[in-house]
């Protein structure tokens, strides 16, 4: 899928193209010319928004990953305590 920067020189593009005269050749030129801009400011609008969808499951990501590792390193911390303690316990009994 292209990129918003590529579409909006399309976009800019096909408008300058069009010659005046398409304007005036009646109704059917004209609804088919707006359906087509109403169709590429839909395809500009679905862009940002699909943007601001990314960022907000890269965020509930970047979270899940934190609180993994916070838990990974609890467990680290208490696995590395029984074995300290162990050891310790392990050697006044003998």
């Amino acid at each position: 899928m292209a990129n918003k920067e590529v579409t909006e020189a399309r976009v800019k593009n096909v408008m300058r193209d069009i010659p005046p005269e398409a304007m005036k050749n009646g109704p059917k030129h004209r609804k088919t010319l707006k359906e087509t801009f109403t169709g590429m400011k839909t395809l500009l609008g679905q862009f940002s928004d699909k943007t601001e969808i990314k960022k907000m499951y890269h965020r509930r990501k970047e979270a899940h990953v934190r609180n993994t590792k916070k838990k990974l390193t609890l467990i680290i911390v208490s696995i590395v305590l029984f074995v300290i303690l162990s050891t310790v316990l392990f050697l006044f009994i003998i």
